[in-house]
């Protein structure tokens, strides 16, 4: 057999595979959880699943369908009650998702740029939100009477420390052009 047509052989051999593992139960779940949530588009007829999801049924699944992984990072984050095992995730993704939360997320995950993965985080879970980290912070009595008088004009608590931020970096920055 000539190299050509060995190449060939070889290629129709693995697409035969990738169609047959791609109708087993596992991927059938994945894509069926992803496609009856909305996050994803198929041209594939899959039926909805809306049972938990297996992280190492999932992991398998991207081997298959690589953007898979573009999307894993924001799901385990946004969306964990996706998956029935969470705790046996791989530390690598762990580590990742910390990192994430942070705003600290600079390493590409299964070959996806950082910027592949933190797209999805803003088109999962509650859209348009990115993820948020908890902050404790020791305030004054008078601190805290500003805050109650800001939340009778309207404002939460959270809102407020958001404006008093983002007018402490203006006037910052103002003060030093």
């Amino acid at each position: 057999m000539s190299a050509p047509a060995d190449l060939l052989a070889r290629a129709r051999a693995s697409a035969a595979k990738a169609r047959l593992e791609r109708a087993l139960p596992r991927f059938q779940r994945v894509i069926g959880k992803l496609l009856g949530a909305g996050i994803l588009v198929s041209s594939e007829s899959v039926p909805p699943y809306r049972g938990r999801i297996k992280i190492s049924d999932y992991l398998w699944a991207a081997e298959l369908e690589p953007r898979l992984f573009e999307l894993l990072p924001a799901l385990v984050l946004k969306c964990p009650g996706y998956f029935s095992d969470l705790k046996r995730c791989p530390s690598e993704l762990r580590d990742l998702v910390r990192a994430i939360r942070r705003g600290e997320a600079e390493v590409p995950y299964h070959g996806v740029p950082k910027d592949g993965y933190l797209k999805w985080m803003t088109r999962v879970g509650r859209r348009d939100k990115e993820p948020t980290s908890l902050k404790s912070f020791r305030l004054t009595q008078q601190d805290l009477r500003i805050l109650r008088s800001l939340q009778e004009l309207g404002y939460s608590e959270v809102g407020a420390v958001r404006l008093g931020l983002q007018l402490a970096l203006a006037q910052a920055r103002s003060a030093s052009a």
